[in-house]
C-alpha cells in the first residue's frame, strides 16, 4: 500500500475551500488539532484522529459473539504479536453468555475500562457476530471521546463505529477484528491508516488487494466524510439515535451471506428513506456469498444500477474490504474522495 503525498490535483475539492491548502500540506503532528464544528451534527471533534504504533499495547475484547469454535486464543496472540503489537486480552475474550461472549453489562463495562486505561493504547474487537448494537444504551459516549483511543473492527462493530460519529464525532477505524489471518496486504494497509495522519491514496483496481474485479458503475468524483460499514447492522440503526445524518458522506458498505433480493431489500430502504439522495459517493466493498436467489434473480450489480440509476455521484463496485482476507483498514469519519475516474479513494490528512 503506497503513502500518498500532497494531491495537488484535488485542490479544487470541496475541503480546500473549507480547511485550507496549507492545512492540508502539513502531515502527522504538525496538522492544526484545534477542535472543530461537526457540521452534519454540530459536534466538537475532541481531537484528531486516534493512531496506534508498531509496538503498541492493544485492548482485545470481544463486544459483539463469543470466540468461535474454530478460533483459538493462543494463535489470534501469535498474530497479533506478529502484526507487531500487544494484545491485553479482556475476560470477555474466553467468555460465553447465550451467543455473546459476555452479559451486555460486562460487555459495555469492558469498553469503558479499555478507554480509560492510561495503559492501554487502543482497542481492537475480538471478532463480530451479532450483539454490540445491545451495548449502544449503556455506552457513554463523552466518556469514551475523553479518552480517545483507535477503535478497530468491522461486521457487527459497524453499530459502534456509528454510534461514536453521532455521539462524539472520533474517528474510528473499520478493519480488521483480531482473529483476522493478517495476510500482508491487510498488515500494510492496517499500519499505513493508522499509524499516522496524513492523506493516503488508496487504488481502487488494487489487483494484490482485490478478490473480485471492480467496476465504477457511474463515473465522477465526491468529497465528504467515509461513513458506513455493513450494510444489514447500519440498516438495523436506521431511525435509532445512534444513526448518523449521511448527507454528504462517501458511504462505504459491505455484506456477507445476504441473499441479492435481501441487499435489494435494504438498498430500497435506504432509497426510499432518502438517505441514498444526500450522497457524495458510494463505495461498495466485497459482498461475500452474496448471490440471487432463483436463476430468474437480478444479480447485485444490477440491483445496485437500479437503486443508483438516478444518482449524481461517483458509485464503485468491488472495493477491497468486508469479509475477506485482504481488506482495507477505513478511518470511519475521516474526510475522503471518490474518484472513479481515476480509480481512486483518497483519505485526507485527518
Amino acid at each position: 500500500m503506497k503513502r500518498s503525498r500532497f494531491i495537488t490535483q484535488l485542490a479544487s475539492a470541496p475541503f480546500f475551500g473549507a480547511i485550507g491548502l496549507t492545512a492540508l500540506g502539513k502531515q502527522g503532528n504538525d496538522l492544526d488539532h484545534t477542535p472543530r464544528v461537526n457540521e452534519r451534527k454540530g459536534l466538537m471533534n475532541r481531537a484528531p484522529a486516534p493512531i496506534l504504533q508498531r509496538g503498541a499495547r492493544v485492548a482485545i475484547t470481544a463486544p459483539a459473539s463469543a470466540l468461535a469454535p474454530r478460533d483459538s486464543l493462543a494463535e489470534i496472540t501469535q498474530r497479533l504479536e506478529a502484526l507487531e503489537i500487544e494484545p491485553v486480552l479482556y475476560p470477555s475474550c474466553s467468555g460465553r453468555y447465550f451467543d455473546f461472549s459476555a452479559t451486555d453489562q460486562q460487555r459495555a463495562d469492558e469498553l469503558h475500562q479499555a478507554f480509560e486505561d492510561p495503559s492501554i493504547d487502543g482497542v481492537m474487537a475480538l471478532r463480530g457476530g451479532w450483539g454490540a448494537a445491545r451495548l449502544l444504551p449503556m455506552l457513554d459516549f463523552e466518556r469514551i471521546a475523553s479518552h480517545p483511543k483507535p477503535l478497530i473492527g468491522y461486521s457487527d462493530i459497524t453499530s459502534l463505529h456509528l454510534a461514536l460519529q453521532t455521539k462524539t464525532s472520533m474517528i474510528s477505524y473499520h478493519g480488521p477484528t483480531a482473529n483476522a489471518s493478517f495476510p500482508p496486504q491487510t498488515s500494510d494497509s492496517f499500519w499505513t491508516l493508522l499509524s499516522n495522519r496524513e492523506a493516503v491514496t488508496l487504488p481502487l483496481d488494487d489487483v494484490d488487494m482485490n478478490t473480485t474485479p471492480g467496476m465504477a458503475l457511474k463515473q465522477g468524483q465526491g468529497t465528504g466524510p467515509l461513513l458506513g460499514g455493513n450494510l444489514t447492522i447500519l440498516c438495523s440503526l436506521l431511525g435509532t439515535e445512534w444513526m448518523p445524518s449521511l448527507e454528504g458522506a462517501i458511504l462505504c458498505i459491505e455484506d456477507v451471506g445476504e441473499s441479492v433480493y435481501r441487499i435489494d431489500r435494504m438498498l430500497t430502504q435506504l432509497h426510499l428513506s432518502g438517505h441514498l439522495d444526500r450522497l457524495n459517493g458510494l463505495l461498495l466493498g466485497t459482498f461475500v456469498d452474496c448471490e440471487p436467489r432463483f436463476s430468474t434473480s437480478p444479480s447485485l450489480r444490477t440491483v445496485v444500477e437500479w437503486i443508483t440509476e438516478n444518482a449524481e455521484y461517483p458509485v464503485w463496485m468491488n472495493a477491497p474490504f468486508g469479509h475477506i482476507e485482504k481488506q482495507w483498514t477505513l478511518p470511519i469519519g475521516a474526510l475522503a474522495s471518490l474518484d472513479t475516474d481515476q480509480k481512486t479513494l483518497v483519505i485526507h490528512s485527518r
